[in-house]
């Protein structure tokens, strides 16, 4: 009986340990899930589609609730301690404050962010947080409906063992060549969700910290200049590579800057289909096979690895 008993117990011990490694989900778009076993993070998920009504202004853009439940049901993801929206267009920003309300999660951005999950909140009904004066923990996760915080340049803020450093940066060019920036500015204090009036806000990248590594994650297309001695050292890189000016440029001012053990690219499929389970539809010009043939010819310690939707990939 003794035996059973320890060989049950170093059963579980060992299913724990397997549990609780660190490892990153693509979502689709710039969409991320960050886990370790006890705490899950959410970046820019996404899995509502605009189509030509939405572009046209006869429709608004608001989360499809029935894609996103049946996202979440195809990912098995029933929690989420933190989440993080990088920007506010609206293939960042469209279902975070939805997925926030539902996970009673904590949802980290500027005032722009802040503006459409006001507008969530009345939409849906939400009732108004009412954190700061409850008596205790569990009075305040029945009262509170999306719990804001509002970030800062060079802020930080410690979610599980997750200690998550903010970087405010400028939104890279959609057309580097002739340096076009689609829906620059603040959303509008009026949000009533049109489609062009997800602009692009305040925008961040994001350093962390946590006992089985240091990880950065972009959306931007290269770095800016004033955090790159800040961001050294990481050993896992989420980089956006849909805006970038050419694959010289985003692996000489960027990748090889870093030279993470792993690097994973984000935004590179067609975000006006539906989530990619199977066959990824690659958005044009993302050039894929020549980033990871630079970063194999001369970044030898670089992993390339690119993600299939939901694919969990160990950060080690």
């Amino acid at each position: 009986m003794r035996r059973f008993l320890a060989t049950a117990l170093w059963v579980i011990l060992l299913t724990a340990s397997a549990r609780a490694e660190l490892s990153a989900r693509w979502i689709g778009v710039a969409g991320l899930i960050l886990e370790d076993g006890e705490t899950t993070l959410l970046f820019d998920p996404i899995f509502t589609r605009p189509g030509l009504l939405h572009w046209v202004g006869l429709k608004p853009l608001i989360p499809d609730l029935a894609a996103i439940e049946d996202n979440l049901k195809f990912l098995g993801l029933s929690k989420a301690d933190g989440i993080f929206v990088s920007h506010e267009h609206f293939d960042h920003a469209v279902d975070a404050p939805w997925l926030a309300h539902h996970f009673k999660a904590g949802l980290y951005g500027g005032p722009s962010l802040e503006k459409i999950m006001r507008a969530n909140r009345e939409l849906y009904g939400w009732p108004i947080p009412k954190g700061v004066g409850a008596k205790n923990s569990a009075e305040k996760n029945l009262a509170q409906s999306v719990l804001f915080h509002s970030v800062a340049d060079r802020a930080d803020v410690t979610v599980g063992k997750f200690r998550i450093h903010f970087y405010r940066r400028d939104h890279a060019a959609i057309f580097p060549a002739i340096n076009f920036h689609f829906l620059a500015g603040l959303v509008p204090e009026n949000f009533q969700f049109g489609f062009y009036d997800y602009r692009e806000g305040e925008v961040w990248c994001y350093r962390i910290e946590h006992p089985e590594g240091k990880i950065f994650i972009d959306q931007g297309s290269h770095f800016f200049e004033g955090a790159a001695e800040e961001v050294k050292g990481v050993d896992f890189m989420f980089a956006g590579v849909s805006n970038k000016a050419s694959v010289s440029d985003f692996f000489e001012k960027y990748v090889g800057l870093f030279s993470p053990k792993i690097l994973v690219p984000l935004h590179f499929d067609f975000f006006f289909s539906k989530a990619n389970r199977g066959e990824t539809k690659f958005l044009p010009g993302i050039e894929l096979d020549q980033i990871r043939a630079r970063i194999e010819r001369d970044a030898p310690k670089t992993r390339f690895v690119l993600p299939g939707f939901g694919e969990r990939v160990l950060l080690k």
